[in-house]
């Protein structure tokens, strides 16, 4: 666990400030450069507003690990992955959908930890094995 200024930060918590962020940015530029999807329809599949899919696909929001995760061939097919099912799931409430991608987002979030943890980001210096994820 890394020391921050206001106390220790866990790794679910950098991953909640900064990796989901980023992994939301990136779904977001698959959903609208990937599959044409204009930002109202990405903002609702994502529940956010249009605004903030601007800013991910601008880099004012999430934008910390968004290059490595497309510049990633196995991240990048996970966060496409991820743009599928979300679109199924909101085709139709497919709890099992759900799941998957709830898994494959788990999946991006502990391998951009890894990466993080490469290039020395202090939130992720920890030893347990738990990727933050």
């Amino acid at each position: 666990m890394a020391r921050h200024s206001q106390g220790i930060l866990l790794p679910c918590e950098h991953a909640a400030k900064t990796v989901i962020p980023s992994i939301r940015a990136s779904i977001a530029r698959v959903l609208v450069e990937d599959f044409n999807l204009s930002r109202y329809s990405a903002a609702k599949i994502l529940r956010t507003t249009p605004a903030a899919i601007t800013n991910y696909l601008e880099k004012r929001r999430g934008d910390k690990y968004v290059d490595r995760i497309m510049e990633d061939p196995e991240l990048k097919q996970l966060v496409k992955r991820s743009a599928v099912m979300l679109l199924e799931i909101n085709r139709r409430e497919d709890k099992g959908a759900y799941r998957d991608y709830q898994r494959a987002i788990c999946l991006v979030c502990s391998r951009v930890n890894e990466i993080a943890l490469e290039v020395g980001c202090p939130a992720t210096m920890y030893g347990n094995g738990h990727n933050g994820g």
